[in-house]
């Protein structure tokens, strides 16, 4: 790898490890809670649920100005704004709407960093080493979780306000952004006529990318409340099984170019399959240890699921309109993502509304996903651009 590229990577991972930095609050929600006591705690949560959801209808606003404004220059901006806004309730804390419109402006960070970060790496990467830098990207985000959620623990521990200092670890990832991250290229301007073009191969991924996230999500919903009604444990055995899901996203990031070499075309179908047997375990789990398997293993399936939905998006996009394209396949999955509570209630409705019964019924759509991804991914191979899979 040229010495041009190991700088690439520099500035684009040091975009991922920012990413993270939205979890800060969740390390001191239950003193946040004691602060404002007659905030409802639904109202409470959305200071860590509210930015991705901002995310999502702003990386799409962002994507549409690919072709004026170079990527580095708004990965720039949305890290500075990461740690102006997310560092606001250091200051700002006499009431909870402060706290809210601090989430807001992570939101909108988020959702633009997150449409830099990604969208500029097909313009220096291809073929093989495209999957490989979009898998490891997973291994990076998870690696920031890490870093935010101790500093954040740590600063936190005595006045929950100081917890929001963590953000100001996102101003070393931006001089690293800075120095090492190239501006990307412009898309192509639209002439008269002319339109983005959302192929049928991209509508497909936000398909299985929606599914896919609705089901995996039950884990992080249901799982502490699992471990009680089963009698499993208590905060701690819980806590073990979400550090086994944590700790999939940086093996996630490391397997998806080998998947790619042994699995080829149906490395994505593989990722549907590791998701159902993790969910098959999560829907039997006698014990602690083997909730941690089931957690490790669906969260293994959806993080490395993610990269090819970045992969399918930028090979079957034309130049004008990719950044759009890939900010779709990540809008389909945050959305499936954030609905999921309510999607995986009503389906489990129908069938007693447990949350055991909740979870065969991600069983069950995942086995179906698995066995539609099969035959698709046979005909359609979204790991080689659409040339090379045209030609082929």
């Amino acid at each position: 790898m040229t010495k041009d590229k190991m700088k690439t990577l520099v500035g684009v991972y040091s975009c991922a490890l920012v990413l993270m930095a939205l979890i800060v609050p969740v390390s001191v929600l239950a003193s946040i809670a004691q602060s404002f006591p007659d905030t409802p705690m639904p109202v409470l949560q959305q200071i860590v649920t509210l930015p991705s959801l901002i995310a999502i209808p702003t990386g799409i606003i962002v994507s549409k100005f690919a072709s004026k404004v170079y990527k580095k220059h708004f990965a720039l901006f949305f890290t500075a704004l990461y740690v102006v806004g997310g560092s606001m309730p250091v200051w700002l804390h006499s009431n909870f709407n402060q706290l809210l419109f601090s989430a807001c402006l992570v939101g909108v960070s988020l959702g633009g960093l997150q449409n830099a970060m990604t969208t500029i790496i097909p313009d220096y990467f291809e073929g093989e080493s495209r999957g490989t830098v979009l898998g490891l990207l997973s291994t990076f985000v998870c690696l920031g979780g890490f870093i935010y959620t101790n500093a954040a623990a740590r600063l936190g521990a005595e006045d929950w306000t100081h917890a929001f200092y963590a953000y100001f670890i996102c101003g070393i990832f931006f001089v690293l952004e800075l120095i090492f991250l190239p501006k990307g290229k412009l898309e192509p301007k639209a002439e008269k006529g002319e339109h983005v073009v959302v192929p049928k191969e991209i509508i497909f991924l936000c398909v299985f990318g929606f599914v896919l996230y609705t089901f995996a999500q039950l884990f992080n919903s249901n799982e502490a409340l699992l471990v009680a009604e089963r009698g499993l444990g208590g905060t701690a055995e819980a806590g073990l099984a979400s550090s086994a899901y944590t700790l999939s996203g940086l093996v996630a990031g490391v397997i998806v170019a080998p998947l790619i070499k042994i699995f080829k075309k149906q490395a994505p179908t593989v990722t549907f399959l590791f998701t159902l047997i993790g969910l098959v375990l999560y829907a039997i789990a006698p014990s602690v240890p083997v909730l941690c398997v089931a957690g490790f293993m669906i969260g293994l399936g959806y993080q490395t699921f993610t990269p090819f939905g970045g992969m399918g998006a930028a090979n079957f996009s034309l130049a004008l309109g990719m950044a759009f394209n890939m900010q779709l396949c990540n809008a389909s999955s945050s959305l499936g993502q954030a609905l999921s509570p309510f999607t995986t209630a009503f389906l489990g409705s129908f069938f007693g509304g447990s949350i055991t019964s909740m979870i065969w019924v991600g069983v069950v759509g995942v086995a179906i996903l698995t066995v539609c991804g099969f035959p698709y991914f046979n005909k359609v191979d979204i790991t080689k651009p659409r040339d090379a899979s045209a030609a082929e």
